[in-house]
């Protein structure tokens, strides 16, 4: 039980340091930023920092990873399931425009490029980020094509054109700040279009050039 304790005090300080030091890195920079800052904002010695992550890169891989996570869960996780295929992938495509879009997500790309030297962090954001993101999004587009909603041979290189469509222009945009803050019925819109691009190209259709419409409880368990 004194073991079980000890651990989650391990964890809370660990997330402690986490949050602390994604702070420092959206203030400064990877470049600018150090063990003995992040060590005087959490409140302790380097040395206790120390005993958590070895340097700096750790540091920093561990917060990306720790960021990707949440918002792979935020973004793919439920309800990513139902015979709804359109309303699904526009709510998928609403969060991940959100999060591209916005100022945190810019901060972070502008972090991981200044740290791409480095190139444990790049292969840690990827595998945590974008490659979890379209492991997911295959998965359930497998299961729409399973269900006959939609016709690709390929789920993973599906979902990897699904968020190319989201992305577009319109990032790089942000990035460079030549763009402002989309509104939310702007989100909303361009989701649409996304949807409405992507089921153009993947939705099945009848020889007369219809959709064709799943059957009743196509899908379900």
């Amino acid at each position: 039980m004194a073991e079980i304790r000890t651990k989650s005090r391990r964890d809370r300080r660990r997330e402690a340091i986490l949050g602390t030091a994604g702070e420092v890195f959206r203030e400064v920079g990877y470049t600018a930023a150090s063990m003995s800052l992040i060590a005087a904002r959490v409140g302790g010695s380097k040395g206790t920092l120390y005993n958590y992550f070895k340097s700096k890169e750790e540091l920093f891989t561990a917060h990306i990873q720790d960021h990707c996570a949440r918002n792979a869960e935020a973004i793919f996780a439920l309800p990513m399931k139902g015979t709804d295929i359109d309303a699904v992938l526009t709510g998928v495509a609403e969060r991940f425009l959100q999060l591209i879009t916005s100022d945190d997500g810019a901060c972070l790309f502008g972090l991981l490029v200044e740290a791409r030297r480095e190139a444990g962090i790049s292969q840690a954001f990827y595998q945590s980020g974008p490659a979890t993101g379209v492991h997911r999004l295959a998965a359930f587009l497998e299961q729409a094509r399973t269900a006959g909603q939609i016709d690709a041979d390929d789920s993973t290189v599906a979902a990897e054109q699904f968020l190319d469509l989201c992305v577009g222009n319109y990032h790089l945009k942000r990035l460079l700040n030549l763009a402002p803050l989309p509104t939310d019925a702007e989100v909303r819109a361009r989701a649409k279009r996304v949807v409405t691009m992507f089921m153009r190209a993947y939705g099945r259709r009848c020889p007369n050039g219809a959709s064709v419409k799943p059957a009743k409880g196509a899908g379900k368990r």
